[in-house]
């Protein structure tokens, strides 16, 4: 019975993406030499996300459910994988034990089936873990790439919206990129900073801004929702400041607010997250006065046995309720203007 023959070329970062035409010269050329179909499949994971997926689907669906015997070629032993702890990697061992598929390597000369002896798993072995001190030694060196990046003030993520990311020249393999002011939507970011700062809620600066025209980066987008906007008024970027695992670095690009706008509006949101009860709508008599001692949030009137009561507008808190008689003192003092003189 005649063997099917599965051509698989990998690239997963940039520097290689160039090498799949050579992969796949080098890969039929082999598969000439041992039959005359092939199937080719070719996976640059590092441009495409969803490619790592696609490879695992072909492993886990295809080539477990083949019904003859199949060969399954690689390149090289770190083109196959850098984890030997993948699934893909012990469905393929799985395979390869049962003697429904073997594994060739051609560059490197290895060819495993169930009765390779010991030196060769050895050697695929030996093989994968240099693939994996490669693929750790190569993360390293983008952390400290990042790392230095930051130093230089240089974000290395997607800008946020209000910037864009640009490309100012260079190759394809290696373009000089950047980030500018988003001239569209930078005033859209301005104009949310300032109504917020003005201690407009969420709802209401959402849908001035939808009014004006804002939308998000996304193709075809509606307008954004206040989780959205409560993102924006929230990053420190827009000031000057970028955060990248939790330490934060003053970058290069214009700010687009003043950092004691950006505190205004901190003020602004703590102010409303410890005020903002069901009672809000309502003008009772100590409104905004009067706070509960524990934790700060507002208080909330209710009347009992024709006695006015003050009860803390959390729930967990565990302050009681105290009558709103025993109160008036306090504030009459701290609203007194006795020591005006006359």
């Amino acid at each position: 019975m005649e063997k099917k023959i599965i051509l698989i070329a990998r690239v997963s970062d940039v520097e290689q993406r160039k090498a799949l035409p050579a992969q796949k010269q080098r890969l039929e050329n082999y598969a000439r030499t041992i039959g005359s179909k092939w199937d080719y499949h070719e996976f640059d994971e590092s441009a495409y996300k969803d490619d790592r997926q696609k490879f695992a689907t072909l492993i886990e669906d295809k080539v477990s459910s083949l019904k003859v015997p199949a060969i399954i070629v690689f390149d090289k032993i770190d083109r196959f994988t850098r984890d030997a702890s993948q699934r893909e990697v012990r469905i393929m061992s799985n395979l390869v034990e049962k003697g429904s598929i073997e594994i060739h390597f051609p560059s490197d000369n290895l060819f495993i089936t169930q009765y390779s002896p010991a030196t060769d798993l050895f050697r695929l072995g030996i093989g994968m873990l240099l693939a994996k001190y490669y693929s750790d030694a190569s993360r390293d060196n983008v952390k400290r790439r990042f790392e230095q990046m930051l130093n230089d003030g240089i974000w290395v993520h997607r800008a946020p919206i209000g910037y864009k990311n640009v490309i100012l020249g260079g190759t394809p393999q290696k373009p000089i990129k950047d980030i500018i002011v988003d001239e569209d939507k930078a005033h859209y970011i301005v104009k949310a900073f300032e109504l917020r700062a003005m201690g407009k809620p969420y709802a209401i600066i959402v849908k001035e801004l939808g009014a004006m025209g804002f939308r998000s980066n996304i193709a075809n987008s509606k307008v954004p929702n206040k989780a959205f906007l409560e993102r924006i008024l929230n990053n420190k970027f827009y000031y000057g400041v970028m955060v990248h695992s939790g330490k934060e670095y003053k970058h290069k690009y214009p700010p687009l607010i003043s950092q004691a706008l950006f505190r205004e509006c901190q003020r602004v949101r703590d102010e409303r997250k410890h005020e903002k009860t069901k009672y809000d709508s309502k003008d009772y008599r100590f409104k905004k006065i009067v706070k509960c001692g524990k934790c700060g949030r507002a208080v909330s009137p209710f009347k009992a046995r024709n006695t006015v009561y003050l009860r803390c507008a959390n729930t967990k808190c565990k302050n009681p309720n105290t009558a709103e008689s025993l109160v008036l003192d306090n504030v009459a003092a701290d609203v007194s203007y006795t020591d005006v003189p006359e």
